[in-house]
C-alpha cells in the first residue's frame, strides 16, 4: 500500500493535500492545558484541553493527527480522575480515526488499541478489550511484521486480559511472546518491561512452575536493589511475591528471610496498611505455624493490627549494602516430615544482593525458630 501511494506521487496523481495550520488560539490553549497538566491542576487542564480540541477541530480538522493527539491526551486526563467512561469516550474516537484514517495494521491505530484496552478493563469489559486488540494485531500481523513496541505491548496487554478471564495458558504465551520484544525494543528496566515480567512471574507461580518465576523475581529484586533504594512500593510487590514463591518451593530459610526484609521496610511507611503488606504478613504466619512457633505468629499478629514491635526474624538478618553474595543455608527440616532429606538444604539467590544471612546454628521443626536468639 505505501509503495503504490509513493508510484502515485511520483506520477503526479493522488498528490497530498496541502498541510493546515492550526489557529493560534488551539496553539495556546493546548500550551496553556499543558502547563495546567504539569502542575497537577487536572480540572483546569481538562477544560483548557475541551477548548483547544473545538479549535483545533475547526482549524485542522477531526481526523488530523493534532488534534487526535489533543484528544488522546484529554481521555488520558479522565482515565487518571478515575473517570474512565469519558475516557472511554475519548480514547475510542481516536482509536476509531485512526483506524480510518491509517488502516488496522497502522502503529498508531496499534497503540491506541492498547489504550482503550486498559481503559475497556477498568471498566470491566473485558470481552470488547480483548476483540478489540485480537483484531488490531491480527491485521497488523498480516500487514506489517516489524520488530516494534506497540506489537509486544499489545500481546502484553492481551495477556493481562487473558489472566483475568482465567486463561492462564493463553495468558502465559502472550507474556513469553511480549517480554523478549519488550526488552529489545524499549530496553529491559522500561517500566512496561519490568511490568510484564512481573506479570509473567506471577502467571508461572499460579502455574507452579516456581523455579522459573523465582528466576524472574530475582533478577527484578535485584534490578530494584541495583538501581534504586530497597523498599519503595515494586521491591516490596516483588519481595513479597518472591518470598511466597520461596515458601511455595519448600525453601523455608529463604522464605523467612525475604518476608521478614519486606514486612520490615514496611513498618514505618503507609506501605504496612496496603493489601500487600499484610498478605506477606499472613505468609510469614503460616510459616511460623509450620515451624510451631507461636510467639513469632503472635507478634506478627500484632504487627498486622498495627502495633509496634520487633518482627521475629530480624535477629538473624545483617543488611550490607554493597554485599556481593549470599551465603548457603543449611537448615534441618527432614524431623518435620513438611520435607524430604534430599530438600533440606536451601540458599538465598545471589541476586539479592543485599542480604548476608548468618547462621551459627541449624533449627529443626520441632523446636521451631525461636524469635529471640542472636547471632
Amino acid at each position: 500500500m505505501q509503495s503504490v501511494r509513493k508510484l502515485l506521487r511520483r506520477k503526479g496523481e493522488g498528490s497530498p493535500q496541502p498541510r493546515r495550520e492550526p489557529s493560534e488560539k488551539a496553539k495556546n490553549l493546548g500550551q496553556q492545558a499543558k502547563i495546567h497538566q504539569e502542575q497537577g491542576r487536572l480540572n483546569d487542564a481538562i477544560e483548557a484541553y475541551d477548548d483547544a480540541l473545538k479549535e483545533y477541530c475547526d482549524s485542522v480538522g477531526p481526523q488530523d493527527d493534532r488534534s487526535l493527539k489533543i484528544r488522546e491526551r484529554l481521555a488520558f486526563l479522565h482515565r487518571d480522575k478515575g473517570d474512565y467512561i469519558r475516557a472511554e469516550a475519548e480514547i475510542s474516537a481516536v482509536y476509531t480515526a485512526h483506524k480510518t484514517t491509517h488502516g488496522l495494521w497502522h502503529r498508531s491505530t496499534l497503540r491506541t488499541a492498547v489504550e482503550l484496552g486498559d481503559i475497556l478493563v477498568h471498566l470491566g469489559r473485558l470481552d470488547k478489550a480483548a476483540t478489540t486488540l485480537e483484531e488490531t494485531l491480527e491485521a497488523f500481523q498480516d500487514q506489517d511484521d516489524r520488530d516494534c513496541a506497540e506489537k509486544y505491548a499489545a500481546f502484553y496487554s492481551l495477556g493481562k486480559i487473558m489472566a483475568q478471564q482465567g486463561r492462564a495458558e493463553e495468558a502465559l504465551t502472550l507474556y513469553h511472546r511480549a517480554l523478549p520484544g519488550l526488552e529489545r525494543t524499549l530496553g529491559s528496566d522500561h517500566e512496561t518491561a519490568v511490568k510484564a515480567k512481573y506479570d509473567l512471574a506471577l502467571a508461572l507461580t499460579a502455574a507452579g512452575e516456581y523455579v522459573k518465576a523465582s528466576n524472574y523475581l530475582e533478577d527484578l529484586v535485584g534490578r530494584v536493589e541495583a538501581t534504586r533504594r530497597p523498599g519503595n512500593e515494586d521491591w516490596v510487590r516483588m519481595m513479597g511475591s518472591l518470598g511466597r514463591v520461596y515458601f511455595a518451593m519448600r525453601k523455608i530459610e529463604a522464605a523467612e528471610m525475604t518476608l521478614t526484609r519486606c514486612l520490615e521496610a514496611c513498618t514505618d511507611s503507609p506501605l504496612r496498611g496496603q493489601q500487600m503488606a499484610q498478605e506477606s504478613a499472613t505468609e510469614l504466619m503460616s510459616i511460623y505455624s509450620l515451624l510451631g512457633d507461636a510467639r513469632a505468629v503472635s507478634t506478627l499478629q500484632a504487627w498486622s493490627r498495627g502495633e509496634k514491635v520487633k518482627l521475629p526474624g530480624l535477629a538473624r538478618i545483617t543488611l550490607v549494602p554493597k554485599a556481593t553474595e549470599s551465603e548457603n543455608l543449611s537448615v534441618n527440616l527432614s524431623t518435620s516430615g513438611y520435607v524430604s532429606e534430599d530438600d533440606d538444604h536451601f540458599e538465598v539467590s545471589r541476586h539479592i544482593r543485599c542480604i548476608a544471612l548468618k547462621r551459627e546454628t541449624t533449627h529443626s521443626c520441632r523446636t521451631g525458630i525461636q524469635p529471640g536468639n542472636e547471632d
